[in-house]
């Protein structure tokens, strides 16, 4: 970044946090694959249910970065800046949440953490508040209800998204 604003661009860095609510993300990813198995049923796999990350849903997210952008284009050199929720939420809790929006059965599994996966995350907005007046707005398990019934509808792809290895959070 400093070597573009050396050479007299504009640049800013922006950081997000497991952005999830749409049904084309990766079919791996936590979110995603609770809310695939809560939308047809099945097995919720929890693997490190201790496992805390903040969840930020994509609407908000967009919000952030359209903020951001607009401040760029008025040629504004800016701090980074985090668009996430501050609020961590456990992957049991996650599961629950998923659970208790379902329209299939689910059996919740829980199995250990899995060596490779970052343990807990929650990022800070308090920049993104003073600089934007930005705040996530989208609650948790009602985002969550949305893409389940999303994934739901006849039209959805069967795989819940694109494919890829399962990628944790």
């Amino acid at each position: 970044m400093e070597a573009a604003r050396e050479a007299g661009l504009v640049a800013n860095i922006v950081r997000f946090s497991n952005v999830f609510g749409c049904r084309h993300d990766h079919a791996g990813r936590v979110v995603m694959a609770f809310a695939k198995a809560a939308a047809r049923g099945g097995v919720i796999s929890v693997e490190g249910g201790a496992n805390t990350f903040d969840f930020t849903a994509v609407e908000d997210a967009v919000d952030g970065l359209w903020r951001l952008i607009q401040a760029t284009a008025r040629g504004e050199n800016l701090p980074p800046v985090q668009f996430v929720t501050g609020k961590g939420t456990t992957l049991r809790d996650l599961a629950e949440i998923a659970a208790s929006r379902a329209l299939c059965p689910v059996n919740i599994v829980e199995a250990a953490p899995r060596n490779f996966d970052v343990t807990t995350f929650v990022g800070d907005p308090s920049r993104a508040y003073e600089m934007f007046g930005w705040r996530a707005q989208a609650q948790l398990g009602d985002r969550i209800a949305l893409l389940i019934a999303d994934l739901a509808r006849p039209d959805a792809e069967p795989d819940g998204g694109r494919t890829s290895p399962a990628t944790g959070a």
